[in-house]
């Protein structure tokens, strides 16, 4: 199951490396409620997976991980209030599409992890 997330994480970002555009317009086009629900479920599985990262390795960094993840978490239960994810929104809308085709390596990146690691 891990193998799909990695591989449609790196789909996805090589989609939005290439056509960052798509990426801008839907975020332009959604409704702020709609936003916020994607912001906080993205929020929740990417803190749930980095907290099961972190338990399955020893060492330093996987420490890092796993705090890494319980923080994201954290921030997906502060994302559900609204005002947050309203202000992400509003601050991401405008920004070149520099912004998003680095948003699309962090995609590539998190899948090339998840493949890796599992």
């Amino acid at each position: 199951m891990l193998k799909i997330i990695g591989y449609l994480w790196i789909m996805a970002g090589i989609l939005f490396l290439a056509k960052p555009q798509i990426l801008k317009n839907s975020l332009q086009r959604k409704s702020l409620k709609k936003l916020r629900k994607y912001f906080v479920l993205l929020s929740f599985f990417l803190g749930g997976l980095l907290i099961s990262i972190g338990w399955k390795f020893h060492g330093i960094m996987a420490k890092v991980v796993l705090i890494v993840g319980i923080i994201s978490v954290f921030k997906g239960a502060f994302l559900i209030k609204g005002k947050v994810a309203d202000r992400t929104v509003e601050w991401f809308a405008p920004k070149p599409l520099i912004y998003f085709r680095i948003g699309a390596c962090f995609y590539i990146l998190l899948g090339v992890i998840i493949l890796l690691l599992h």
